[in-house]
């Protein structure tokens, strides 16, 4: 439900968010707002439905742990372009890699964790080169 409904719907919204500000030019709100919120939710999205994908190599048994799933993934992302490959490797650090009982948990706080650090290189040290 998650990678079908929730991590799909959350970009959307934040596209409708946009245009909605700028149809009707609500501004009690800044522009600045709204982006920011698309981008927020599309950095989250993407990031979940990784998780996601991650944790069903657990469930499935192919991998049997986290770790051992996010070298699985990286694998397959490597069979298709090692360029998308070495992106992947800089989220590594960020993925949570304990023994989570909720799979709706590490989703969730897998995809903050990235939506943090991915925040923080953009906001705080690209502005400072």
């Amino acid at each position: 439900m998650r990678t079908k409904i929730f991590y799909p719907i959350l970009p959307v919204l934040g596209l409708f968010l946009i245009v909605i500000h700028v149809l009707t030019r609500f501004e009690k709100v800044p522009l600045l707002v709204s982006i920011l919120f698309f981008v927020w939710a599309f950095v989250f999205s993407v990031s979940g439905w990784i998780g996601e994908l991650i944790l069903d190599l657990k469930f499935r048994g192919d991998v049997k742990d986290f770790k051992e799933g996010f070298i699985e993934w990286q694998k397959r992302l490597y069979d298709r372009s090692p360029y998308f490959s070495y992106f992947g490797m800089i989220l590594f650090v960020a993925v949570p890699l304990i023994q989570w009982q909720n799979s709706l948990w590490f989703s969730l706080s897998s995809a903050g964790i990235w939506t943090l650090l991915i925040s923080f290189i953009f906001l705080v040290i690209l502005p400072l080169l």
